[in-house]
């Protein structure tokens, strides 16, 4: 069995992460967990209140590639699982691998996701298991109503 999301993409959600008023233009913070079945059968959750930055593509790959684009759920799994405090024992060809697999579930094109892998297989060691989860306290109210707003289903 190929690795797949258990959460449904309408219940996934997102919004700019705002640090003292600001936001970078990069990161973004997870309203609702988002849920993965691996291979194995086990289930891996990225809590809601994950801070990402989607996929880190190099400025060469950018006028390509989208960091937006239908990978978003599996940039969040492979930034989570790139994560050094994850309680995850996954090498870091195993999580290319499996965003490879979340990117093609979610509509990313065969060669798109290709590109993404291979700009992994090249770089994603610069990052691999060098920071900690960067997951900060979600308050229920906001994610109510955002969700009721956008008319998204709650899986927190």
């Amino acid at each position: 069995m190929k690795p797949h999301f258990i959460s449904e993409l309408k219940e996934f959600c997102c919004v700019p992460y705002i640090e003292d008023g600001k936001w970078d233009g990069e990161h973004w913070l997870t309203l609702t967990k988002l849920i993965v079945r691996l291979e194995d059968g086990s289930l891996v959750t990225v809590p809601s209140g994950f801070k990402t930055n989607f996929g880190s593509l190099p400025r060469v790959t950018k006028s390509v590639l989208s960091r937006m684009g239908n990978s978003l759920r599996g940039y969040v799994f492979h930034d989570w699982s790139y994560s050094k405090n994850t309680t995850l024992n996954l090498k870091q060809r195993e999580c290319d691998a499996i965003l490879y697999t979340l990117s093609r579930e979610d509509g990313e094109g065969y060669f798109s996701a290709k590109a993404i892998n291979y700009g992994l297989a090249c770089g994603g060691w610069t990052a691999y298991k060098k920071s900690s989860p960067r997951v900060k306290k979600v308050d229920r109210r906001v994610v109510e109503e955002i969700a009721v707003s956008n008319g998204y289903k709650l899986a927190i």
